[in-house]
């Protein structure tokens, strides 16, 4: 429908027309309702139309200001500091700093931490310093905090260097350092230090603000007006004479040549083209009365005003109040003394009570139809110049404007008749439906909501034909019948009773229901809608499972998604079959509960969030482009997830608890996402803190061996939403691939090995920008006993005790070698003993041989002598020739027999065989002896007793004892030698 379209006294459009696509629709409505129109009231509506039908795109491309944006609140209990913050900064280190009455508080993203200042004193202001140095300044206190290599920050004082009559400082409200000078000011002092000395502004009336424009600083002397000073002497600013006596509390820097200059209660001023005048707002009683504090101005041009006593108020650069942000709506206080803009366009706020984030990088603004109640919202349509939100408690509209003045109430109105829960609604012949617990409603022009069911529990309506529709229920489906004006129930299909809210109608008048867990059902209708045709269908019919599928209308088609996939029913197979052109541009594991076209694009609400793919025809061929959006969390209602697009731009998100506004026309996918590791933690010893978030990488650590189990802790600089960022980490030399992006911030290696380690790390933003990878170098030392001088230690060690395994061996084997040729020796010697001693049991038995062998010789002999004298005796007595002949012979061989000398030589040679030569030794040696004294020598060499010699000598014992003596004294042996011993030992 037309919406009426007015200008407002600032000259901007604050009523919304219909969309293009309500145009095309129902184009016949309008044309025969123009026909009707006669004079001056068609020549208003068709320009009303032409001007709707060429702006209509850019009006609805407009952001509404319905609404609040997502706040975040930060107790004091959470970031461990003091109730009220008075300064706040966004460091060049990706963090956000707050002066507090409990000192110094930075916030990285995901952890707060809280440095006090050495005199414990509150801090009131703060100033961006070289590099990660942050200049602070409180009560009675001046300097700056640095931190160390490894992130830790240190105080560094100033107060020192200042001059003695300025030493006692009072408060010190503001700072700004510029061009290598700190500028900071008291209540009624100007001070700038530069190169360890100080230069100071005094004597005036009172100062109450201190700020920079470009690149010089501007202060005001109250009693005087503005001035302007950065390497001269201060300066007065022409025309600024103005705030004479008007207390001004900060100015907003717009550009090179215009600031705007916020006073307490004064209003807004501008200063432009080197002329101040007031600049108009249509809040100006608003800022008057709650008095302003403090300012800044967003990347996009919008400007943020905070209060003393009403919030916040955001500002469009003409100077028309968007939106007034409150404790009513949010906020932990209403009085706001400094406001801080982040990297992501983000509005952080210091108050009497707390921190706060405005998160506006998103885009989403939450509000509550039902005011108080804060119920589910399950559907959103726009129908007669308002919108209309379905709740649990039921519908609620206000009237669609591009614009809603924030000070003007925004409170919807409930329908009569509607209390309730309320499904759905549905547009139908320009009446819109509304599917309610209590049945089948409808919505007149007076928004009164009337039954037309005569049941309850209804869920959805599809126009079947001119003059029919089918309207699903708890327990299957109705025939409605248009009259007139009105729809009339006809008939209820009994065949069919499962409930039906998930339904629609395709191309080829089929109509589709699918139930979560009983399957999915498709209906023929006959020609006069009378009777039914149903089947269920299976895996057979291209549905892998009967288990949480969704049906839903794709250009004229239907289609199916369930956990495996989406797939699209092909009339000509009568099956389905595997969607590509929207399924194959989703992550695998994306399970799409709502398929919801508009227009040319496809919006889509999924397990991971929600998206939107442009259909785009080239010719014969169609593509599509997925514009990733903002993951904005488990919000829906389970099994109820719906959105509601206004225009391609604008869409409305039905949550379990109020409705998410989203604007997608000023999302930017440039936000360049930088990790930051911003802790490292040893585990052993516990808690010991290596580096703390101010670190600035690279850095390389060094370790000691028994240092080697780490916790690594890290963040991002994405500050609206840090719980939704995704990490991926791989820890070289440990980790053979990074790992699964995970939201998890922190990482723990125990046992590291000794040597070189870098900790690699990326981020991912919801909508799928990477960062680029951020490395922390690390060493773990060797243990003194892997050291380098161990290992030369361990190798000269090793070589001793390879020579040690040679050396040992070899000595033991010579030592048992010598021991073995000891014993061989030994076993030698005492063979060669054994064999002496049996020799000499041999040769004393060879000697008692020889000596038994000569007494028997000797007997003999002397028996022979004795015989032969016996004979010689018979012989002279003979006197037979004969005889006496015989006797000669007998005598002769007698004589052949005595031959002693003969037998003494056969003697001696077998001695000398058997006691080695010991005769022929002996002589040679003695060679005086004579062969009687060798005789005796050879018997005492027997070892023959002096009774066994004497017969062999043929002498008495005497003579033998004689001989003895004799033969000593040639031997010239001593009286102590046994003559025995002697010839034995010879």
């Amino acid at each position: 429908m037309i919406k009426v379209l007015y200008l407002s006294k600032n000259k901007y459009i604050t009523a919304t027309s219909l969309t293009f696509s309500t145009y095309i629709l129902n184009s016949s409505i309008y044309i025969k309702k123009l026909v009707n129109i006669t004079g001056n009231q068609l020549y208003m509506t068709f320009s009303i139309w032409i001007f709707s039908f060429f702006f209509s795109n850019y009006i609805l491309s407009q952001s509404l200001n319905i609404g609040t944006p997502l706040i975040k609140n930060y107790t004091k209990e959470q970031y461990s500091g003091g109730t009220q913050s008075w300064d706040a900064l966004y460091g060049n280190n990706d963090l956000i700093y707050f002066a507090n009455n409990d000192g110094l508080i930075y916030f990285d993203g995901k952890r707060w931490s809280v440095q006090p200042l050495p005199n414990t004193t509150i801090l009131r202001s703060l100033a961006q310093g070289e590099g990660s140095s942050v200049y602070v300044g409180g009560q009675d206190e001046l300097g700056y905090f640095k931190p160390d290599e490894k992130g830790f920050l240190a105080f560094h004082s100033l107060k020192e260097d200042l001059p003695q009559q300025h030493k006692n400082l009072e408060d010190i409200w503001e700072m700004v350092f510029i061009n290598e000078m700190l500028f900071f000011r008291s209540n009624h002092k100007i001070f700038r230090y530069q190169s360890q000395t100080f230069e100071v502004y005094e004597d005036a009336a009172a100062i109450t603000f201190l700020a920079q424009h470009q690149n010089q600083v501007i202060f005001n002397d109250l009693g005087k007006g503005f001035y302007t000073w950065t390497d001269d002497a201060p300066k007065f600013l022409a025309g600024s004479e103005i705030f004479k006596n008007i207390p001004v509390v900060d100015i907003i820097d717009l550009s090179p040549q215009q600031f705007l200059i916020l006073t307490e209660r004064n209003g807004i001023y501008i200063y432009k083209d080197g002329v101040f005048e007031v600049w108009q707002t249509n809040v100006y009683d608003y800022l008057e009365t709650n008095r302003v504090s403090s300012g800044a101005v967003l990347k996009n041009g919008n400007i943020a005003i905070g209060t003393l006593v009403g919030g916040l108020l955001i500002f469009n650069k003409d100077g028309e109040a968007i939106y007034k942000i409150t404790k009513e709506n949010g906020l932990q206080n209403n009085s706001i003394s400094t406001i801080c803009i982040d990297n992501s366009d983000n509005i952080w706020l210091g108050t009497y009570n707390g921190i706060d984030q405005i998160i506006l990088s998103d885009h989403l603004n939450l509000f509550f139809p039902d005011g108080q109640l804060e119920g589910a919202v399950y559907d959103v349509e726009s129908w007669n110049g308002h919108l209309f939100f379905g709740t649990n408690n039921g519908l609620y509209y206000i009237e669609q404007k591009n614009y809603y003045h924030p000070l003007e109430p925004q409170d919807m109105t409930l329908v009569p008749g509607s209390v309730g829960q309320v499904w759905g609604l549905d547009i139908i012949d320009d009446q819109l439906l509304m599917a309610h617990n209590d049945g089948a409603f409808v919505i007149g022009k007076d928004f009164i909501a009337r039954k037309i069911s005569p049941t309850p529990g209804a869920w959805k309506f599809i126009k079947l034909a001119d003059n029919k529709m089918v309207v699903g229920t708890y327990n299957g489906i109705d025939i409605y019948a248009r009259e007139k004006e009105d729809w009339v129930w006809e008939r209820k299909f009994e065949e069919f009773g499962e409930s039906s809210r998930i339904m629609v109608l395709d191309q080829l008048q089929n109509l589709w229901i699918s139930h979560p867990y009983r399957g999915v059902y498709k209906i023929k209708f006959n020609p006069y809608f009378t009777k039914i045709d149903i089947r269920q269908l299976s895996s057979a019919d291209g549905i892998p499972t009967n288990k949480r599928n969704y049906v839903f209308n794709v250009n004229g088609n239907a289609t199916i998604t369930n956990p495996k996939g989406m797939y699209s029913y092909n009339a000509t197979s009568d099956k389905f079959e595997m969607q590509s052109i929207i399924s194959d541009r989703l992550k695998a594991e994306t399970h799409v509960k709502r398929l919801i076209q508009h227009r040319e694009n496809i919006w889509y609400i999924s397990d991971l969030g929600i998206g939107q793919i442009q259909l785009k025809k080239n010719g014969l061929e169609q593509s599509s482009e997925v514009i990733p959006d903002p993951n904005i969390g488990d919000i829906f209602v389970g099994g109820f997830e719906n959105l509601f697009p206004l225009d391609n731009d604008n869409i409305f998100l039905c949550t379990d608890k109020g409705v998410l506004y989203y604007n997608k026309s000023n999302i930017k996918n440039d936000f360049s996402i930088k990790p930051k590791i911003n802790r490292v933690q040893l585990l052993q010893p516990k808690d010991s803190l290596l580096i703390a978030n101010n670190v600035a990488l690279p850095l390389t650590l060094a370790l000691q061996s028994n240092e080697n189990a780490l916790k690594f802790y890290f963040t991002s600089n994405y500050f609206q939403n840090p719980e939704n960022v995704n990490f991926s980490y791989k820890l070289e030399g440990t980790d053979v691939n990074w790992s699964e992006w995970s939201k998890n911030s922190s990482k723990e290696y125990t046992n590291l090995a000794h040597g070189n380690h870098k900790f690699q790390l990326k981020a991912r933003t919801p909508s799928g920008n990477e960062s680029e990878i951020v490395t922390l170098a690390f060493t773990v030392m060797a243990p003194w006993y892997k050291s380098t001088l161990a290992k030369l230690t361990y190798l000269i060690l090793t070589g001793l005790a390879l020579l040690a395994l040679i050396m040992i061996p070899r000595r033991k084997f010579n030592e048992e070698k010598a021991i073995l040729k000891s014993q061989q020796q030994q076993t030698a010697a005492e063979v060669e003993k054994l064999k002496n001693e049996k020799l000499e049991t041999e040769i004393q038995h060879k000697n008692k041989e020889l000596a038994s062998s000569t007494m028997h010789l000797l007997q003999k002999n002397e028996t022979l002598s004795l015989l032969k004298i016996q004979i010689d005796k018979t012989y002279n007595k003979l006197n037979n020739t004969e005889a006496k002949k015989e006797i000669k012979k007998l005598i002769s061989l007698i004589d052949n027999d005595l031959q002693l000398e003969d037998d003494w030589k056969k003697f001696s040679y077998h001695f000398d065989q058997v006691h080695r030569e010991f005769l022929e030794r002996i002589k040679k040696q003695y060679p005086h002896l004579t062969p009687k004294d060798l005789k005796l020598c050879a018997y005492l060499r027997m070892n023959l007793s002096t009774k066994e010699i004497a017969p062999l000598l043929n002498i008495s014992v005497r003579g033998v004892e004689i001989g003895r003596y004799r033969l000593r004294k040639k031997l010239e042996l001593d009286k102590g030698v046994n003559l025995n011993d002697f010839m034995i030992g010879f």
